[in-house]
């Protein structure tokens, strides 16, 4: 997943998982926010890759590599996951999670590190959606 993450100690916005058996996030794509010209009409911005696509992209190159023993097994909502957001009018950052969260609070400093965000500017907000076995569909 490297070629998906932003390097630099800029803030960065996008999407990972957490693997609560190796207490790491992985299936990171990380896009600086100095990129970012525009946000959406509410404000915000984040990378355009969704969960679902990275998730079927990454079992498509393990099966390419001969095998299913990385990280991507089963269904992308079957994990902890969550997106980091950016509002621009705000300055302020939003890591979207489920309650998995409450159960395994040591992935904010993961997530705070990883993302380079400012801890004073940034907050975990609940949403169902970040749910584990939640999804669009």
């Amino acid at each position: 997943m490297a070629s998906y993450r932003g390097h630099g100690d800029d803030p960065k916005v996008g999407i990972f998982w957490y693997n609560t058996t190796e207490k790491d996030i992985f299936g990171i794509v990380s896009l600086p926010l100095l990129i970012f010209t525009r946000a959406n009409a509410k404000g915000w911005v984040s990378c355009s890759e969704t969960h679902e696509e990275v998730w079927w992209w990454e079992c498509s190159r393990q099966a390419r590599r001969g095998g299913f023993d990385g990280p991507f097994i089963g269904f992308y909502d079957d994990y902890p996951r969550g997106r980091v957001f950016y509002h621009m009018e705000e300055d302020r950052y939003v890591v979207a999670v489920g309650k998995w969260i409450e159960e395994y609070p040591e992935a904010k400093e993961l997530i705070l590190a990883e993302f380079d965000l400012p801890a004073d500017k940034t907050t975990f907000e609940y949403a169902i959606h970040w749910d584990i076995g939640q999804t669009w569909r």
